[in-house]
């Protein structure tokens, strides 16, 4: 259902260019603490949250090493700052070359046979 609004129900914002005019939604902002930030933002911050544990217990298993591998470097290096869990994703790319580079070896000396 659309709504339409009539000229007198248009008035400008007295709050001033992207100032929020609605007290309601200005209330709601303040209190979720999101005011200022945009929701690619907050993506970013969960995933910079999670990831780096991610990346530590998967590479305490030996599945998906390669990849994982691949994935935590080109995580770590477009994320030069510090973040939450940034020596536990460290650890776990390190774990993960580690697998990666037993199943090489394993590979290379005739282990999978």
């Amino acid at each position: 259902m659309r709504t339409t609004h009539t000229p007198s129900q248009m008035t400008a914002n007295p709050a001033g260019p992207g100032e929020i005019f609605d007290r309601s939604l200005a209330g709601s902002q303040r209190i979720s603490g999101s005011r200022g930030k945009s929701s690619k933002d907050l993506a970013k911050e969960k995933q910079d949250k999670s990831t780096g544990l991610q990346l530590f217990l998967t590479g305490l298993l030996g599945c998906f090493s390669p990849i994982a591998f691949i994935y935590g470097i080109v995580f770590l290096v477009k994320r030069p700052y510090a973040f939450p869990n940034k020596g536990l994703a460290i650890a776990g790319t390190i774990l993960h070359g580690l697998w990666t580079l037993f199943l090489v070896v394993a590979l290379a000396s005739g282990g999978g046979r």
